[in-house]
C-alpha cells in the first residue's frame, strides 16, 4: 500500500514539473529577452547541431535549450522569492542592490568585450 502512495506522489510531482516547464517555456516565448537569447545563443548552436546530426538533433537541442532555460528561470524565481521573502526588509534591499550591481557589472563587461 505504501508503494501506491509513492507512485501517486511521483505522478503528482511529474505533473507539477511538466506544468512548470510549460509555463517557463511560455515565458520564454512571450519574453523579448528570451527571443534575444534564442537568437544570439541558440542560432549558432542549432546551426552546428543541424550540420553535424541533421534536423532531428537540432530539434532535440532546441527543446533542451528551452527546457533548460525555463527550469533555470524557475529556480532563480523560486530561490529568490523564498530567500528574499524570509529575509528582513533591510537585508532584502541589500541583496537586491548587490544583485543589481553584479548584473550591471556583467552587462558592462559584455558591452566592453563586444566593442573591443
Amino acid at each position: 500500500m505504501k508503494w501506491i502512495a509513492h507512485a501517486v506522489l511521483l505522478l503528482l510531482v511529474s505533473i507539477v514539473m511538466a506544468a512548470m516547464t510549460a509555463w517557463g517555456a511560455l515565458a520564454i516565448f512571450l519574453n523579448p529577452g528570451g527571443w534575444l537569447f534564442l537568437g544570439a545563443v541558440a542560432s549558432p548552436l542549432l546551426a552546428s547541431a543541424a550540420q553535424r546530426g541533421g534536423t532531428g538533433i537540432a530539434v532535440v537541442a532546441a527543446t533542451a535549450l528551452v527546457v533548460g532555460a525555463s527550469l533555470g528561470d524557475l529556480g532563480v524565481v523560486v530561490m529568490g522569492g523564498v530567500g528574499v521573502g524570509r529575509a528582513g526588509e533591510r537585508l532584502g534591499r541589500y541583496i537586491r542592490l548587490i544583485l543589481a550591481a553584479v548584473l550591471a557589472g556583467i552587462g558592462l563587461w559584455l558591452l566592453l568585450s563586444g566593442m573591443l
